[in-house]
């Protein structure tokens, strides 16, 4: 049997705590940045990476269109670095299973080492998703060397 994720587009109590923790957590000038972002505009941007997904999970592995969904995602969730974060924290451990797909893709849009550290925290939140490939191709794509 296939796994299905549960999706909610409405009501989502994540998005409130998820902005919420990455104020709280950042520095002045993220917390500046995320201040002077459109808190609508963010969740219309929650709501269609949802959509998103909730499409995609319905396609087989081999349909063609996976890969315009993957495209649509890394545009939604990778327009800035701030965004990313919030959008990845607002999203259920289902839907970032599937969001795992496109790491590397939105790792090489954003070109962000703060990226690639954000999802080994999420790695280490979540790791029965087991993202460590994922992240390995984010780290390789902005040519992170390991010490």
């Amino acid at each position: 049997m296939a796994f299905w994720p549960r999706f909610t587009v409405e009501g989502d109590q994540n998005l409130h705590s998820a902005l919420q923790n990455l104020v709280s957590k950042k520095s002045k000038k993220d917390s500046q940045l995320m201040t002077n972002q459109n808190p609508k505009l963010l969740e219309s941007k929650i709501a269609e990476v949802k959509r998103l997904l909730k499409e995609r999970i319905q396609l087989h592995v081999n349909d063609p269109r996976v890969t315009d969904y993957g495209e649509k995602l890394t545009e939604v969730i990778g327009s800035d670095l701030i965004t990313a974060k919030a959008i990845l924290n607002a999203i259920d451990q289902d839907e970032l299973f599937w969001v795992s797909e496109v790491f590397e893709d939105i790792s090489a849009k954003l070109q962000s080492r703060s990226f690639v550290l954000f999802l080994m925290e999420l790695d280490e939140k979540y790791p029965e998703i087991h993202m460590e490939g994922e992240i390995k191709y984010a780290k390789l794509v902005i040519g992170w060397k390991d010490s």
